[in-house]
């Protein structure tokens, strides 16, 4: 008896050291990577992460110690499912705990800027600056000279195109000590991000470069409202390239203009530029926007259709007719025209 009462304390006691090794490991492994650190390190939380997910990019960022722990963690303190999506500045000083309210509950989340789908650099420019980030100069000096060291970019595209299509369009934030430089390398990281989760594997499947894909998707973006209308949309682009006829879209005018004109004029579409693809075939040099997923996934997978024209329907409601006929054509750009008149009267 008075062994089995000994071997049952030994035992006890070993579990005692255990928890209480346990303990001091978790305490540990929970606590600041860095307290003494002053630094914030803006991270990224698209729609859609889970708690995976945002482990990964703490661990990625060196915000926390380890991946598994932040997991149990969140779901000790019931974080799953509560993290809010936003860009946050976070310390290095801060535990798991802090790191899990402050994502749960939105603070240290900064001002939030939008780029909208289909917003070209000239308008995001404009963006930037209404929201106090920075002035148009500065951020063109940044489009145009700033080093950004990411694969997927054009290596061969120089100037103030150079970045064009790639700034992803999401929500951002910032504080007051955003730069031009910053806000920029945000769109970009998030656009690698997605490059790497959802666009690589489709363009390698297209058999296409990417910038292809994204001038073409980019179109599909200025020229539609529906998103159920782009991959025919999709089909009208490449039925004319493989037709050896030029696109004649009217948004490459709209980019050379940096005007969303409604109706183009003769002298629009003569403009001399290497985006006019009235006057010039295949596609433009480079996108015109910057598109969204759909309109990517809509570049990589087109509807099969023989239509060669496409214009916006009569019932102005966003939807288009389709057609192979250039009379049809002509016909349903009449009614669009006439209804457009009739509603600006």
């Amino acid at each position: 008896m008075k062994k089995r009462t000994k071997s049952l304390f030994v035992l006890l006691a070993i579990c005692v050291v255990l928890l209480i090794g346990l303990f001091f490991a978790y305490i540990a492994m929970t606590g600041s990577v860095d307290s003494n650190s002053t630094d914030d390190v803006q991270v990224v939380i698209s729609e859609g992460y889970g708690t995976g997910d945002i482990a990964a990019e703490l661990k990625d960022k060196g915000l926390i110690k380890n991946e598994l722990v932040f997991k149990l963690v969140s779901k000790l303190k019931s974080y799953d499912g509560k993290f809010k999506a936003g860009t946050y500045f976070l310390n290095k000083s801060m535990d798991m705990s802090a790191i899990g309210d402050a994502l749960v509950t939105g603070s240290q989340n900064g001002n939030n800027v939008t780029i909208p789908e289909g917003y070209n650099l000239y308008k995001i420019g404009q963006v930037v600056e209404k929201a106090g980030i920075a002035t148009r100069a500065e951020f063109d000096a940044e489009v145009e000279n700033g080093t950004f060291d990411y694969d997927f970019l054009p290596s061969d595209r120089k100037g103030k195109e150079r970045l064009e299509g790639y700034l992803y369009p999401d929500t951002y934030s910032f504080t007051d000590s955003t730069s031009a430089h910053d806000i920029i390398d945000m769109a970009l990281k998030n656009y690698e991000k997605k490059y790497e989760e959802s666009i690589k594997g489709l363009v390698k499947k297209s058999g296409k470069s990417l910038d292809e894909i994204v001038t073409v998707a980019s179109i599909i973006e200025r020229e539609t409202v529906k998103a159920k209308e782009r991959p025919v949309v999709s089909s009208v682009i490449y039925n004319r390239l493989n037709e050896d006829m030029k696109l004649q879209m009217c948004s490459t005018i709209q980019y050379i203009l940096k005007d969303d004109k409604l109706i183009l004029t003769y002298d629009d579409i003569e403009i001399p530029s290497p985006y006019n693809t009235y006057a010039n075939k295949g596609l433009p040099p480079g996108p015109i926007c910057s598109p969204g997923m759909d309109s990517i996934k809509a570049a990589v997978n087109p509807e099969k259709t023989d239509y060669l024209y496409f214009v916006v329907s009569a019932k102005l409601d966003g939807s288009m007719e389709y057609t192979k006929d250039y009379d049809k054509f002509e016909k349903f750009k009449a009614e669009y025209y006439d209804a457009l008149r009739k509603k600006e009267q």
